[in-house]
This record gives C-alpha cells, structure tokens and sequence, in this order.
C-alpha cells in the first residue's frame, strides 16, 4: 500500500473549497492526467463515475465512488473509493476545517495499491511528486475561481 498526506492551511471559506473539490464534473479541466471524466451515477451526497487517466504512456479508465459530507459544524469532507483496475483499493479524502471566516484546513490523504506490479513500481516512484501535483492544481484552480492564494 502507498500512502501521502498533506496539510495547508488554504486562504479561502470551507464553502469555497468544498464546492471545488465536490465538483468531479470540473476535475478533466485542471487535474493533471485526468483525460475525461462520466457520471454514471448520482445522489444527493453519493456519485459514481468513470474516470479516464492519461500519463507517461499509461491509459486506464477505472470506476470511481465519490460520498460528499457537507459543511456541518465548520468541517466538511469528500471521500473518493475505488477497487476497479487499475486499483486494487484507493481511497483519497479531502477533509476541510474551518479556521476562521477567511481560512480554511485542508488535509488531502491517499492511500492505494495498483493490480499490476509494473504500474506499482512506477507509480510508488512518482507518488510524492504525483500528490503535490494535485495538489498545485486544485491551488492553481482555487486561485483562478477566486483570486486569492492557496495555502
């Protein structure tokens, strides 16, 4: 199994950055090697949809399962699941804490293992850098939505 966590303290309202995270639809715009993106099902706070990833030659398309927790007390979170290859688990949070009315906590954790060992080797080389990607892009992406500075 890999495992990255990451905490910032980012420059914009929970509400800002839950509705960004929450928002796969957008994600194939900005998400680095996220080719494409279909619902293929949803609820009021459960998604299920097919991803399309495009990198270093691979292309794999897998099922992903998305729960949203809303805002409540000043914390929110969106947990992403799958077990449909490439995976053979992942599951990825996005945990957000309210720390002021202009500030907000965000903790990004991934853990996963991959069904081919070939893929594993690569990937459990690239997963640091891999995870800050995301990371910058949902920054560079905050920032561009609302004009302010991402953690």
């Amino acid at each position: 199994m890999h495992h990255f966590s990451k905490k910032i303290i980012s420059d914009y309202k929970i509400k800002q950055l839950y509705e960004l995270i929450s928002d796969i639809n957008q994600y194939p715009k900005f998400i680095p090697w996220c080719d494409n993106l279909k619902i293929l099902k949803q609820e009021k706070n459960s998604i299920e949809a097919e991803v399309v990833i495009k990198a270093l030659g691979i292309h794999e398309k897998y099922i992903s399962n998305i729960t949203l927790f809303p805002i409540r007390k000043g914390k929110a979170a969106v947990l992403i699941t799958s077990n449909s290859s490439p995976f053979k688990q992942m599951e990825s949070q996005w945990l957000l804490t309210k720390v002021n009315n202009h500030k907000t906590e965000v903790h990004f954790l991934i853990t996963f293992a991959l069904k081919s060992k070939i893929l594993e080797l690569v990937i459990s080389q690239m997963l640091p850098l891999a995870c800050k990607k995301i990371i910058n892009a949902f920054q560079a992406q905050a920032h561009e939505l609302f004009n302010k500075n991402f953690g």
